[in-house]
């Protein structure tokens, strides 16, 4: 059943589609990386059929593999076991009303299995290196990515090798090496361990993981979507907020809207809405002149610099087919100051009860700024990407715990209610 919905791999430069089963799975041969990206092309006829036999509504199957059919996985048997996807969506009055919004909506995949909204895409690309015979998989990442590619891999026991700049938080480093990944550290950017990647997937035969470099992350990105909107009953926000890096949930988020509207479920698409860190805004600076132009290239920042560890991309490998999913559903780019990120990473666990790392605080401080351009009526959500604990050294820098323990008697109750009084005032 899956061969006939996945009708194989297209080159969004050339044209050319490559069969599903075909050696070249990363990018086009004749286009080169940046350029020569790779789309799951699927037979939405098919899939439509398919779904009339088995609607939505009668799946049991809470986690992101009940879109089963708008999956390029051949095999259920190649699913990997975690639980991922069917994470919650939660509406905040106080941020509505704190912005001057109708409705705001948070997802949180920060709930995901490695706190990260990476593993739905890793799913995917684990379960095709089973189909494909891959004897292991690699990526490069600053983190995230790579801690989801480990779980994902340790779950049905697949070798797993990431390489990560020296500079990846701990934290996320803790959850590759439980998960008995082969970590790879190197003293360099997160566009050097991309590069080195390429190489070495070539040189030993490893399926390539790397966001912009392997075409099934796409398609486990955009469940993120198509599970926000079923949640929402299919009436979907007018706007979405996301953090963006290398582009590839974004253009994931874009699809999956596209594919809903394709198939019938709802009759619009949100308005997509990629912020990045100032100090690594290269999407940001290329959709203007997307704008101004019609060409759809991007310069690469040769020192990206940001307290989002996780979106601090100098060259993104998925950029352009970025700028055309963002432009085909009618959204921007923006970008956002550190200090800005910082005040949202605050703001955020007040207003919504959900804390969130600096990337996914950078797609709320998105939210913040364009709130007094977007109108009283408009209902916005925002992608939360992965949990606060992802960099608590980040954390740490806006909260801290009293140094002067209280005495555990009743004689401190008057101390205690100072204390509930001065964090109100806060």
């Amino acid at each position: 059943m899956g061969r006939e919905r996945l009708l194989g791999l297209k080159c969004e430069q050339c044209g050319t589609l490559y069969p599903p089963e075909d050696e070249c799975q990363t990018c086009c041969p004749q286009c080169g990386p940046r350029y020569g990206t790779l789309e799951c092309r699927l037979d939405y006829d098919y899939i439509r059929r398919l779904l009339n036999k088995n609607p939505l509504m009668n799946r049991r199957d809470m986690s992101m593999f009940r879109y089963r059919e708008l999956l390029p996985v051949i095999n259920a048997e190649s699913h990997v076991p975690l639980h991922i996807g069917w994470t919650p969506v939660y509406e905040s009055e106080m941020a509505a009303k704190n912005l001057n919004l109708g409705r705001v909506f948070v997802k949180d995949d920060g709930l995901n299995p490695t706190a990260s909204y990476k593993d739905r895409a890793s799913a995917i690309a684990v379960a095709r290196a089973r189909e494909l015979d891959f004897e292991a998989i690699c990526t490069a990442s600053t983190g995230n990515a790579a801690a989801s590619l480990a779980a994902c891999a340790a779950s049905v026991h697949l070798p797993c090798i990431v390489i990560v700049p020296v500079a990846t938080p701990q934290a996320k480093l803790m959850q590759m090496l439980a998960f008995g990944a082969t970590v790879i550290p190197i003293d360099g950017s997160y566009d050097q361990a991309f590069n080195l990647t390429i190489e070495v997937c070539r040189e030993f035969g490893w399926m390539n993981r790397s966001a912009g470099f392997n075409p099934y992350l796409v398609e486990g990105k955009k469940t993120g979507a198509i599970e926000l909107a079923e949640q929402m009953g299919f009436d979907v926000p007018d706007v979405v907020f996301v953090s963006v890096g290398d582009g590839s949930i974004i253009t994931g988020l874009c699809k999956g809207f596209k594919e809903l509207r394709l198939l019938g479920f709802t009759d619009r698409c949100p308005k997509v809405i990629g912020v990045q860190a100032a100090g690594a805004n290269v999407l940001v600076q290329a959709w203007n002149r997307y704008m101004e132009t019609g060409e759809a290239n991007f310069n690469p920042i040769p020192n990206p610099h940001t307290i989002a560890d996780s979106i601090c991309v100098g060259e993104p490998r998925e950029g352009i087919r970025a700028l055309k999913a963002v432009k085909s559903v009618g959204g921007y780019f923006m970008d956002v100051t550190d200090d800005e990120i910082l005040n949202a990473m605050k703001r955020m666990p007040l207003e919504t009860g959900v804390f969130g790392e600096p990337a996914s605080a950078t797609a709320y401080a998105g939210l913040i700024k364009a709130s007094p351009s977007l109108g009283k009526d408009v209902s916005a959500a925002v992608l939360i990407t992965g949990s606060g604990l992802k960099d608590l050294a980040t954390a740490g820098s806006l909260w801290k715990t009293d140094d002067n323990p209280l005495e555990p008697s009743i004689n401190s109750f008057d101390q205690i209610l100072e204390k509930v009084r001065q964090n109100e005032e806060r």
